[in-house]
């Protein structure tokens, strides 16, 4: 038996090694995967039963028949930093969704926070959407785009030092 190991030494290792299957709902992934397996057994079988008459023959067989296990699964860490990706954009999208309110002010300045911080997959892509929006770019119009320049031009008033600070980090991402 090895040496007990610190917890961040498993999580460590977990993130390095451990696989998580399917996207989504996992009932479809249930109900199919059995499916699945036994289409890629009998095509294994198929391709058995042939006789190679070459070499090149055999190694296109062994290739066809070759399905990797697990192909369908995810890194741990990839799936949990897609989560939490997902997380703070979906709380974002609610906080502009509900309007503007104290509340929402706390709950947006965490957003931004973890923003600027560099927790989000698609920083570069927001950084250029609020360049755009805070050089004009974007047409005034679009429902969803006036409730965010509503809630953000309350916001700023006032946290003006953080507006600062945000259009610094959106000039360094994009």
């Amino acid at each position: 038996m090895g040496r007990p190991k610190a917890p961040q030494e498993k999580k460590r290792e977990s993130y390095a090694y451990d696989r998580v299957q399917g996207q989504g709902c996992p009932h479809g992934t249930r109900r199919n995967r059995p499916e699945v397996k036994a289409l890629n057994h009998r095509q294994k079988r198929r391709a058995l039963s042939r006789a190679a008459e070459s070499e090149a023959e055999q190694n296109a067989i062994e290739k066809e028949i070759g399905c990797r296990p697990g192909s369908d699964t995810d890194p741990l860490r990839e799936r949990v930093e897609f989560k939490l990706d997902a997380r703070v954009q979906r709380e974002a999208h609610n906080i502009f969704r509900s309007g503007y309110s104290e509340e929402n002010h706390a709950r947006f300045r965490r957003v931004l926070g973890a923003w600027m911080q560099g927790r989000s997959r698609h920083l570069v892509n927001l950084a250029r959407f609020y360049r755009a929006y805070f050089e004009e770019e974007i047409p005034i119009g679009a429902r969803s785009i006036d409730v965010r320049r509503n809630f953000l031009t309350q916001f700023f008033a006032k946290e003006p030092a953080l507006e600062r600070k945000f259009r610094r980090w959106i000039q360094q991402i994009a």
